[in-house]
């Protein structure tokens, strides 16, 4: 009896190639990494919008402090009515700064211009003669707003404006830059024209 064995593996083994086990193992280290890309692109992403985000805040409330800190110095008188602070700017308008949309990504800080009251004795609270935001929409991405809490504050003592809560809302609603508690959340700016007049 001949062995027909023996011509055929000596034929097989000089073939070259992968074995079936080298070709599953390739295919499952492919999957693994693929399953990482996969899984790591989210992350990535939102890591990236969280950075941008912030980096986004920070600016946007060092904007809001310049702004309100030009706005506030140049103030040339100011008067309480009611609960509300109003002060007369550069031009001899008397204004108040309100928050709209508080507390959203929607949120901005406006100044509302009032005509003066008979006399020229302060302003005609019931006579708006338009409003403005304070920041421009230009400079806030749709993603975040501005905002502060309750009235702008006067310190008559010192000449002193005073902001409290001002903040960047972010995404979900969350502050994402806001005065450091240091300060006990309190933006100050000191009123060189009415120091200048005391």
């Amino acid at each position: 009896m001949v062995d027909m064995t023996n011509p055929i593996r000596p034929a097989l083994d000089s073939q070259r190639g992968f074995s079936l086990t080298e070709m599953l193992l390739a295919l499952a280290l492919f999957v693994i990494l693929t399953g990482m890309v996969a899984m790591g692109i989210p992350v990535a992403t939102r890591t990236y919008t969280r950075a941008v985000d912030g980096s986004n805040a920070q600016t946007l409330l060092s904007t809001a402090t310049t702004t309100l800190r030009d706005e506030l110095s140049l103030a040339t008188g100011t008067m309480e009515v009611g609960d509300q602070r109003y002060y007369e700017d550069a031009l001899g308008q008397w204004c108040r700064l309100e928050t709209k949309d508080a507390g959203t990504t929607d949120a901005r800080i406006v100044k509302q211009v009032y005509k003066s009251a008979e006399g020229g004795s302060g302003p005609d609270t019931t006579a708006m003669d338009g409003e403005a935001d304070l920041i421009t929409a230009a400079a806030i991405t749709d993603s975040l707003g501005l905002s502060f809490e309750g009235e702008l504050e006067y310190d008559s003592a010192n000449d002193l404006f005073r902001i409290r809560g001002l903040q960047v809302i972010g995404p979900g609603d969350a502050s994402l830059a806001s005065i450091p508690d240091e300060v006990g959340g309190v933006y100050e700016v000191k009123a060189v024209m009415l120091e200048e007049r005391a």
